[in-house]
């Protein structure tokens, strides 16, 4: 028997939860004063249950109005809400959208929510947009995944068919047809021929189409819009060998991957503390030059920070970083760092969890021009595009690393390890006080299994039953060598098996 998925909202919701309880107390509270002859306490509390009630009644109904199961079929599914119970089936799905976010507990990814949009025939011509939503452990498996995949791949031959008889494709701002992506973008309707598109892929929450020898993207839609996933299944379909390909023109980074600016609030709020302090240069100092002097002084350098604030942008590339800053900004290419560090510390204010602190930092080679870039953030959880992009970056350094390995160098990975040109690892650990014990060299092949446990990497090694080696993960250059190793440790492709001898003809 198909199993009834609960894909609404639902009474357990946190803040209706709060709300209640807060009711409930409030009005324990009026009932003990009123008893104790206390009118004003009792007034005031009984205030303060009304409102919370009141305020817990909209939050309930709103929730019951969201309730929603879904029952998968072999060939269809059921919509089970305060419409009543709703039979469709997959041909009758005009699009759909996904999307998952994963949710931090302390610090530490506990839970998964999965977002299943469908626009779904109603007919007469009409479609109803049907948000599916509904979250599980880390652990356990997508329920809406086989769904997913069965309609995604009957979307996918159906556009597949529209195109192959020289129709469009239509989305919410663009149209794809076999040669070119009409799209609506800020600059106005612009037309892209799908030989000049260089890559496409979700950043941000966003789908993303780039046009080649372009940095920023040539279009981009929200990744939950109708039929932005058709679009990037179509697009990755026809463009195969040609998404990605090919280096950037002399002194750029590439492709934008990922931007993060400063919040706009805070350059209007240092902004106005600017002109509120010039305000006062003139109106209250009594034209006396000193104090005059000082407090445009202090105006000036809250200029100075809005303005910083405002500019202040950091970009990670295809190719390298870059961070821009009040007069100038730094770039740095991923070939020509030689450490690149990620350090994620959990943060705790009286033993409760206040937030992740971020730090990226990125060290070039000696050359001209060069300079250390970084990034500081502080968050709750993980931002999962920061994740994504940490991996892209160390697979990058340590493809650059390889090179330099093969081409028989020893490469260093943190202060405390290092890979030797006959692939073996040098492990220094660290003294208790000063200094380090002697080296263990640890050959690669001899690598049983590695894991995390703390923050730390732990190595093990045949015939040992304990780690012999145990490095920080927030160790500089860490996770480029960690991409190394694991590389290293991959099993090789499997060769095509020798073909048998041919069969004898009849």
């Amino acid at each position: 028997m198909a199993q009834e998925l609960i894909v609404g909202k639902t009474l357990k919701e946190t803040t209706f939860i709060v709300l209640v309880v807060v009711t409930v107390i409030l009005g324990i509270l009026t009932l003990l004063f009123h008893v104790n002859t206390e009118p004003e306490a009792a007034r005031f509390c009984l205030i303060g249950a009304v409102v919370a009630g009141v305020f817990a009644v909209r939050r309930g109904i709103r929730l019951a109005a969201q309730w929603r199961t879904l029952t998968i079929d072999d060939a269809g599914f059921t919509i089970n809400d305060r419409r009543g119970r709703r039979p469709y089936q997959d041909s009758q799905v005009l699009s759909l959208a996904m999307f998952s976010q994963t949710n931090f507990s302390q610090g530490i990814a506990e839970t998964f929510t999965q977002q299943l949009r469908l626009w779904l025939d109603e007919g007469n011509g009409r479609y109803e947009q049907v948000d599916l939503e509904l979250t599980h452990p880390v652990q356990a498996p997508n329920p809406f995944l086989d769904l997913e995949k069965r309609l995604a791949d009957r979307l996918t031959d159906k556009a597949r068919a529209v195109l192959d008889k020289g129709n469009e494709v239509v989305g919410e701002g663009w149209k794809l047809d076999q040669r070119s992506l009409a799209a609506q973008t800020p600059a106005g309707p612009r037309r892209l021929y799908l030989d000049q598109v260089a890559d496409i892929g979700v950043f941000d929450r966003e789908l993303c189409v780039w046009q080649k020898d372009e940095d920023e993207p040539f279009f981009r839609i929200p990744a939950k819009s109708m039929n932005a996933l058709l679009l990037e299944r179509l697009l990755r379909e026809k463009l195969a060998g040609q998404l990605g390909q090919g280096e950037p023109p002399t002194g750029s980074l590439g492709r934008v991957l990922f931007e993060r600016k400063s919040e706009a609030g805070w350059a209007w709020f240092w902004g106005g503390g600017a002109l509120l302090v010039t305000v006062a240069a003139f109106a209250l100092t009594g034209g006396e030059v000193v104090p005059m002097v000082i407090l445009l002084l202090c105006a000036g350098g809250l200029a100075a920070l809005a303005a910083w604030m405002r500019r202040w942008r950091f970009r990670c590339h295809q190719y390298g970083v870059s961070q821009r800053g009040l007069f100038s900004e730094p770039r740095l290419m991923y070939r020509d760092m030689i450490s690149f560090t990620y350090t994620a510390t959990r943060m705790f204010v009286n033993g409760v969890y206040s937030g992740t602190s971020l730090n990226l930092t990125f060290v070039p080679a000696p050359g001209p021009g060069r300079q250390t870039i970084s990034f500081n953030t502080t968050l709750q959880g993980i931002d999962e595009e920061l994740d994504g992009l940490r991996q892209h970056i160390a697979q990058v350094i340590a493809g650059r690393l390889l090179d330099e390995l093969k081409a028989g160098r020893a490469v260093d990975w943190t202060p405390n390890l290092r890979f030797l040109p006959d692939f073996t690892l040098e492990f220094r650990a660290p003294g208790m006080l000063w200094g380090s014990h002697p080296p263990v060299i640890v050959p690669i092949t001899s690598i049983v299994n590695m894991g995390f446990n703390a923050g730390t990497l732990n190595i093990w090694v045949q015939g040992n039953d304990t780690s012999v080696i145990n490095e920080l993960a927030s160790s500089p250059n860490f996770w480029p060598g960690f991409h190394l190793l694991s590389a290293l440790l991959a099993p090789p492709p499997a060769e095509p098996a020798p073909a048998g001898p041919a069969a004898p003809t009849p």
